[in-house]
Parts: C-alpha cells; sequence; structure tokens
C-alpha cells in the first residue's frame, strides 16, 4: 500500500505509516522511525505562485553559462601533476567539509558546492580524454574506447542531473480563502483493474474522509477489472470473476455513496479508462450516465434518467493503492485559485512497503528509497525549469487544460508524462 501526499521523513530514514487518514496538521509518530509532517507539494509552475528566493531567469542563465566556460578554461590548464594533485584533492576535502553545514544543501551556496564538484569531474573528463587514450592494439584500444564512451555518457547524464537540480524550489502552502464557496469542485478518480477490492475499499474510505466540503467533491472508482468485455467472456472463470468482483466494488461504491464506473472495453489501458471517465463527466448528445455512477459521496443515487451533475473543475487522480492524507485537498487546491493558469500539481508519493530490491537487500528502513531521490529532489529541481511532470497518481489537474490537449494521452506506456509533454 501507498499513501500519497508530501512525507518527509526523519533524515536518512523513511516513516513507517500507521493511520490511513491522519487529522489535518497531525504529526503521527512511529515506535521505530519518528515522527511525518505533512507540509507541500510540487507544482506544475504558472505565474504568481509562492516559492523559495529564486533568482531572475535573466540572472541565471548567463551566471551558468559563464561559470561552465570557466570550468571548461581551468580544466584544461597546463600545470605541475603535483599542482592538480593538491587542487583535486583539497576540492574533495572541502566537498566533504561544504557537505556538513546544512545552509550548502539550499541555493544559492548550494551553487557553489555543485560548481566545485563539476570542477573535479570536468577536470577527470580532460585526463581521460587527453592523457590516457593510447592505441597499443586493435583489442585493447576497443575496450578501452567502450569504456572511455561508458565514462563519457555516465558523466554526461551527471552533467544534466546537476544542471536539472542546480536551484530545486520548495513551495509554501497556498491557504484556500475564507468562504468555501469560492473553492472549486474536485472529481476524484480512483482508477483499478486486478486490485483486490479491500485495497480499493481502503483508498475511498479516505476519499470520503477528505476535509473539503462534501458538495463540492465527486469521487469515482474506475473499475476496468469488470469490464462489459470481460464479465460476458467465453471463459467462464474470467466471466465469473469478472461478475463477482463488478458486484464487490459495486456494492463498495452505494455503501459508501460514491460513484461507480465501468465501460465496455479495456481499450488503451489506464488512460483509456480515465478518459472514459472525463468523457462520462461531461456527457454530450444528451447522453447521461447511471446515476448511481454519478452518486456523490454522503448522498443516495439519484433517478437512473436524472440530469448529470456538472464535472469538477479539477480532477484528482489516485491509483487504487493510493491513500490520501486527510488535508489533501486544503494543501493543493490553493495554488489553483493563486494562478489561473496552473494545470497540474503532482505530490510525492511514501511507499510504506518495500519494493523488491529493498525486500531483497534489507535495506528498507535503514535507507531512502529511490522514489525519495526523485519526489525530494529531482523533481524540486523540474519545478524551477517550470518542467515538473505528472507521475500518474497522487496528482491535481486543472480540468479545462486536460480536455483541451484531448484528456490523458495514450500512445505510450507511460501515459502520465506523455500527458505532461503534450
Amino acid at each position: 500500500m501507498r499513501i500519497s501526499g508530501d512525507f518527509p521523513p526523519r533524515r536518512g530514514r523513511p516513516c513507517k505509516w500507521g493511520r490511513v487518514t491522519p487529522p489535518r496538521g497531525e504529526r503521527l509518530q512511529d515506535e521505530r522511525y519518528g515522527f511525518c509532517n505533512l507540509p507541500v507539494q510540487n507544482v506544475r509552475r504558472g505565474s504568481g505562485l509562492p516559492e523559495t528566493s529564486r533568482p531572475s531567469e535573466f540572472l541565471i542563465y548567463p551566471a551558468m553559462g559563464g561559470s561552465l566556460l570557466f570550468l571548461l578554461f581551468a580544466a584544461q590548464l597546463s600545470s605541475p601533476t603535483f599542482f592538480h594533485l593538491f587542487l583535486s584533492w583539497g576540492f574533495l576535502a572541502i566537498l566533504w567539509f561544504l557537505k556538513r553545514i546544512p545552509s550548502f544543501e539550499a541555493p544559492p551556496r548550494r551553487v557553489l558546492f555543485l560548481l566545485l564538484a563539476a570542477f573535479i569531474t570536468l577536470r577527470y573528463w580532460m585526463f581521460r580524454t587527453f592523457d590516457s587514450l593510447l592505441f597499443v592494439s586493435l583489442a585493447d584500444s576497443l575496450g578501452m574506447l567502450i569504456l572511455y564512451l561508458a565514462e563519457t555518457y555516465g558523466i554526461l547524464i551527471y552533467f544534466l542531473g546537476m544542471f536539472v537540480s542546480v536551484w530545486p524550489l520548495k513551495r509554501d502552502l497556498a491557504p484556500l480563502p475564507a468562504d468555501p464557496e469560492t473553492w472549486p469542485t474536485v472529481d476524484v478518480f480512483i482508477p483499478t483493474y486486478d486490485e483486490a477490492p479491500e485495497i480499493v475499499l481502503t483508498t475511498a474510505i479516505a476519499c470520503t474522509q477528505l476535509d473539503y466540503p462534501r458538495e463540492k467533491v465527486h469521487i469515482f472508482i474506475l473499475d476496468d477489472g469488470a469490464t462489459g468485455e470481460r464479465r460476458n467472456s467465453p471463459d467462464p472463470e474470467k466471466s465469473a470473476a469478472a461478475r463477482e468482483r463488478y458486484i464487490t466494488l459495486r456494492s463498495i461504491a452505494q455503501s459508501l455513496g460514491v460513484g461507480y464506473l465501468t465501460r465496455e472495453r479495456n481499450e488503451h489501458a489506464k488512460a483509456g479508462n480515465l478518459n472514459e471517465a472525463l468523457r462520462l463527466g461531461r456527457p454530450s448528445s444528451g447522453e447521461t450516465p447511471p446515476a448511481e455512477q454519478r452518486a456523490r459521496p454522503g448522498k443516495n443515487p439519484g433517478p437512473p434518467n436524472g440530469a448529470a451533475e456538472d464535472p469538477g473543475e479539477l480532477v484528482l487522480v489516485l491509483d487504487c493503492d493510493h491513500v490520501p492524507a486527510r488535508d489533501f485537498l486544503k494543501n493543493t487546491v490553493g495554488y489553483f485559485l493563486r494562478d489561473e493558469k496552473l494545470f497540474l500539481v503532482q505530490t510525492p508519493h511514501f511507499f510504506i512497503n518495500p519494493n523488491p530490491v529493498e525486500k531483497n537487500l534489507g535495506t528498507y528502513g535503514s535507507s531512502p528509497g529511490e522514489n525519495e531521490m526523485f519526489y525530494r529532489s529531482i523533481l524540486l529541481g523540474l519545478d524551477f525549469w517550470n518542467s515538473s511532470f505528472f507521475c500518474g497518481s497522487a496528482a491535481l489537474l486543472r480540468r479545462k487544460y486536460l480536455e483541451k490537449i484531448g484528456g490523458i494521452q495514450g500512445q505510450t506506456i507511460t501515459e502520465d508524462a506523455e500527458t505532461a509533454l503534450a
């Protein structure tokens, strides 16, 4: 199971969550890993959003370009070997020292740290390029060249990552207005395919507990595991399983007072499932989806031929094993009110169970997972360049912009990244 929202763990160790829907602002303590907090999210930047000290783009681009030219010049200077030896080990010592000063982890001092690291790396690459490549024999030279190209590729990726993460943005929360009538409506989509109903139930329950006006939230279970095609499959076992799933999830939806949607065929996987829900949210040609599929949380289904309700202005996408914190919407919706051009707010994902690598190596609970590097560093850096992207779940999107690009993109298997680039 996964918990969505921003839950920064104690330094060096991931938190283990102990509750599905924590009260707003509560700090939850685990006996092994300490406290978890619930502060901010990463956003696809538009104008007018608050952010940590961010230099003018007219200054940062020339400064980075000038620094790179200086590094190229300095790295190829001819000087005695002992001088370069002293310089390299001296810079490494400085980096070791600066790493232990917290202020050098954040801009603008972070830039100095990165420039020192870049100089050492670039000097090594210059050495490998101009001093170490020798022709001895065809076989030796071929192996030497392959190793050199592999190192060059790694260094190129290293510099690209350094460029992306040069100035990570850490944003403050955007509070909602005091009058709830001005808050936008939200459609919550929970797509599922073959996950156990108990997992879907947990997420659906958490969604009904979101701290947001009930009349402004529409919650839908999007079941792609019980489509008409699967329920009518010639395979008796497949058909029986789909029918049982249909009855179970539909009963769960009715008991919680949330919507249940399925479709005729599995087309375009998760993207198709979400797009079908987006289409039903705004019926065309007089089409009205079944009323039991459009029920709001806490309300009984209306008559089968009742008019469809207006679609939500925002769309929250949650994988069925992503359990949102209770204050999820209150911590994210405010960004959209501050900036009418904002398309996406992507929040970090927190995993309460180890992935296969962490399980096999026994590192879960003793070192951060790979997702921590992405959501705590890379995505913050992408936000600086206005390039943070949709990660498929735990994200809030503005519906009108989503419809403008034709919905969730489904030409590739990475529909989330494709949608962000559309």
